[in-house]
């Protein structure tokens, strides 16, 4: 149904940046997020980009977190 498809689609997007933000830290998140906005506007976003901006700024592995939620 549109409902289901809609809470797929759009809330699992929220979802996901509520884990990354609980994995980083809300600072370090806030930042990493303020930076990538930065060095990708006007650019192609790709989970890619996002996943090593973010270890970046949190200096950890989030390969587990991608692999749950963005590269199943």
């Amino acid at each position: 149904s549109d409902a289901e498809y809609g809470a797929i689609v759009y809330g699992r997007g929220g979802l996901f940046f509520e884990e990354l933000r609980d994995e980083m830290g809300q600072e370090k998140f806030d930042i990493f997020l303020k930076q990538y906005v930065k060095n990708n506007a006007w650019d192609i976003a790709t989970p890619e980009k996002l996943k090593e901006e973010a270890e970046v700024h949190c200096g950890c592995d989030l390969t587990p977190l991608f692999e749950a939620w963005i590269f199943p």
